[in-house]
C-alpha cells in the first residue's frame, strides 16, 4: 500500500499554495511594477518581437529579461515615502473593499526605480 496516497475523488492535497497576505502583496507589486518598469518591458517586447518566420534566439533577449527581472525585484521594496499608500491598497484589499482608488494613489508615488529606469 501507499503511504502518501489520496483519494481522486476529491481534490488533490494543495502544496507551497499562496496565502492571501502573498497574493495581496503580489498584486500590488504586479501594478507597481507595471508602471514603474514600462520601459523596460517595451525594449524586452520589441526584442521578442520578430518578422513571421524568424527564430528568435532567446540569448538575444536576455539583457532585457535580466533589467526586468532586476527593476521588478526593486519595485517590490517598498520605499518609506510610499509605505503609507501601499498599506493603505493592502488593509484595503484584506478587508474586500473596492482599492482602485486607494491603488491608484500608491502607483501616483514616485518610486526610485521608475526614474532609474524611465530613459532604458
Amino acid at each position: 500500500m501507499v503511504e502518501n496516497s489520496w483519494n481522486f475523488q476529491f481534490l488533490p492535497p494543495q502544496v507551497d499554495v499562496y496565502s492571501k497576505d502573498e497574493v495581496f502583496s503580489n498584486l500590488i507589486h504586479s501594478a507597481k511594477a507595471y508602471s514603474s518598469c514600462a520601459p523596460v518591458v517595451k525594449k524586452f517586447a520589441e526584442c521578442r518581437k520578430r518578422p513571421i518566420g524568424k527564430i528568435v534566439d532567446p540569448e538575444t533577449c536576455q539583457p532585457y529579461a535580466e533589467h526586468l527581472i532586476e527593476c521588478y525585484n526593486e519595485v517590490k521594496g517598498v520605499p518609506a515615502s510610499c509605505k503609507t499608500s501601499y498599506e493603505k491598497v493592502f488593509n484595503c484589499l484584506q478587508h474586500g473593499g473596492k482599492c482602485e482608488e486607494d491603488l491608484r494613489g500608491y502607483l501616483d508615488c514616485k518610486h526610485p526605480a521608475t526614474s532609474k529606469y524611465e530613459k532604458y
